[in-house]
């Protein structure tokens, strides 16, 4: 386990993680795991939603001396009347598309949902050459989503048929629709460039306007403009085989916390269980 960074360090990772008051028990597990696996200092950007005090305490405790933890409060930041989420995700996803913003003294930063374990070193990840490219992330190895046309349209169906008309003209003006589309749960954010196309200004508002949830409005900016991520950083237990996984991403609606038995749960709970052991609560 390795102390939190100094100031002026270098050396140090930017991780950044979007939690809410039903996800934010899990959040320690994950962080627990990144520590135990990390070869450099970390520090950790946390987006919050509605996360009370004594939650964020209990993290400050849990981690103190090891990781330099910011908190971002989002509760107040609408999106529209219109969000359409995925039934098992929930609008403090979206917040991720605000880092360029919230993270103004941050060049790049590793993105990471919280339905995950790390076992790899995330400077490995953190070394990536980003090349001036909008974004690294892992291609889509879902049947139903593998290019980005796929993602836009299924987010179109449940659009007004002028609204979609709409959406879609945006799409084919603005992006290579024919590209790879990637699974967002684990990316290397290239924010510097993102502020400099002005992201949050251009792309944020397509929430509200079309619909679209963040995976969808990122396959959208960053396609002709990617890096694909080596699939070990990104591994689905219902789609990829967990041989060499360096981060196992728990995506779709069951969770290994929950009742439904998942491939490769264990490895939650191995940090579940590390955690709880040392919690102040105890």
């Amino acid at each position: 386990r390795r102390q939190a960074p100094t100031p002026g360090d270098e050396d140090t990772i930017e991780v950044a993680l979007a939690t809410d008051q039903h996800l934010a028990p899990y959040l320690p597990a994950v962080l627990e795991s990144i520590i135990v696996n990390c070869s450099k200092p970390v520090r950790v950007h946390v987006l919050c939603r509605d996360v009370d005090s004594v939650q964020l305490v209990r993290l400050s405790e849990l981690f103190r001396d090891v990781l330099d933890i910011k908190v971002y409060a989002c509760e107040s930041i609408t999106y529209g009347s219109e969000v359409n989420l995925l039934t098992h995700t929930t609008v403090s996803t979206i917040d991720r598309l605000l880092l360029p913003r919230l993270l103004p003294d941050c060049d790049r930063v590793i993105y990471l949902d919280i339905d995950l374990i790390v076992r790899g070193d995330l400077a490995e990840l953190w070394a990536i050459e980003l090349r001036d490219h909008r974004l690294a992330a892992k291609s889509s190895t879902s049947a139903g989503s593998k290019y980005v046309i796929q993602m836009v349209q299924s987010a179109l169906k449940s659009m007004p048929a002028l609204q979609a008309a709409d959406a879609l003209t945006y799409c084919f003006d603005n992006c290579y629709l024919m590209e790879r589309a990637f699974n967002a749960g684990v990316l290397v954010m290239n924010l510097d460039r993102m502020r400099r196309e002005g992201f949050v200004e251009k792309f944020v508002p397509l929430v509200g306007r079309f619909a679209m949830n963040d995976q969808d409005i990122l396959n959208i900016f960053a396609a002709g403009s990617r890096i694909d991520l080596d699939p070990a950083w990104n591994c689905i237990p219902r789609q990829d085989s967990l041989d060499g996984a360096k981060i196992v991403h728990f995506a779709g609606p069951a969770k290994p916390w929950g009742s439904t038995y998942i491939t490769g749960s264990h490895f939650f709970h191995q940090f579940a269980d590390t955690i709880q052991a040392r919690s102040p609560e105890r």
